[in-house]
């Protein structure tokens, strides 16, 4: 019977240390990354709010807009375009909505 021979993992990400048995990368690069993610979790989770909001204000407009008796084609055409329109992005360094005057 032939030995199998163990060859160790180098870290896919920076190459130079041995990666652990479960992850293909190294103790160091792993805390790098989750000290990165922990870091802006706050904002992540500010512009994913703000994109749900966003999503749910349009959703809700076109809809109260497309039932609007006697103007169903004016009224759908508008709600296409709220649909469409591109939303204000959301920038974390503010750290506050936009207001009406865009700003």
């Amino acid at each position: 019977m032939e030995s199998a021979e163990v060859v160790a993992k180098t870290c896919s990400k920076c190459g130079e240390n041995y990666a652990s048995n479960s992850s293909p990368w190294c103790r160091k690069c792993r805390t790098e990354h989750e000290k990165t993610r922990q870091a802006t979790l706050p904002e992540r989770s500010m512009a994913k709010g703000w994109a749900a909001g966003v999503r749910a204000f349009r959703e809700e407009l076109a809809r109260n807009l497309a039932r609007r008796p006697g103007y169903t084609v004016e009224c759908g055409a508008l709600a296409k375009y709220v649909m469409d329109f591109p939303a204000p992005e959301f920038d974390a360094r503010k750290k506050e909505p936009p207001t009406e005057a865009g700003g």
